[in-house]
């Protein structure tokens, strides 16, 4: 059995201003899902655990992480190594080429964004979902996933799993 744990986002108005106010899944969220479940586990008397259990796991939309990085590259936020100042360079350079062709520059950073950004996000995912994590950039959060995955044929671990889960469920609420 397997159920994932999807971002909620909450919109509220402040003092005539707009918040949005939004929950990301880090790598501490798995220990914590263990650590969850572990005292589930505690209180209902068992002495397994949930490492044994259950597999937790993140699970990301990578065409988000990579549009979140692509923006981190283009903004210049926080360049770490060689590698990614040769990447913001060669996004500069097709921003200068281009100075005033939008269509002609949208083009080309797209083309850079598939042929190199994809397959250098793709070869270095854990550097990156951390660089990603880290940022305000929301669509990569909120297509975030926390994927957890019970063995079919153990039912006692089903039914915790289950009480788990019900734990986020979510109500719609009337104001």
């Amino acid at each position: 059995m397997e159920r994932t744990i999807n971002i909620h986002s909450l919109v509220d108005v402040i003092t005539n201003s707009s918040t949005e106010i939004f929950i990301s899944i880090k790598k501490g969220g798995v220990k914590m899902a263990y650590e969850l479940l572990n005292h589930i586990l505690q209180i209902g008397g068992s002495t397994e655990k949930a490492e044994d259990l259950f597999d937790i796991e993140i699970v990301r939309d990578w065409d988000e992480v990579v549009e979140a990085y692509f923006t981190h590259l283009i903004e210049g936020w926080d360049v770490v190594d060689d590698e990614e100042l040769e990447m913001v360079n060669s996004i500069n350079a097709i921003k200068d080429r281009t100075n005033g062709k939008w269509r002609e520059q949208n083009d080309l950073l797209n083309e850079y964004k598939r042929e190199t950004i994809r397959p250098y996000v793709m070869a270095h995912k854990d550097d990156v979902a951390n660089i990603v994590d880290n940022m305000d950039y929301f669509g990569a959060a909120r297509e975030t996933r926390l994927k957890i995955t019970a063995d079919e044929g153990d039912e006692k671990a089903l039914n915790i799993f289950e009480e788990f889960m019900n734990l986020f469920e979510m109500e719609e609420m009337e104001r």
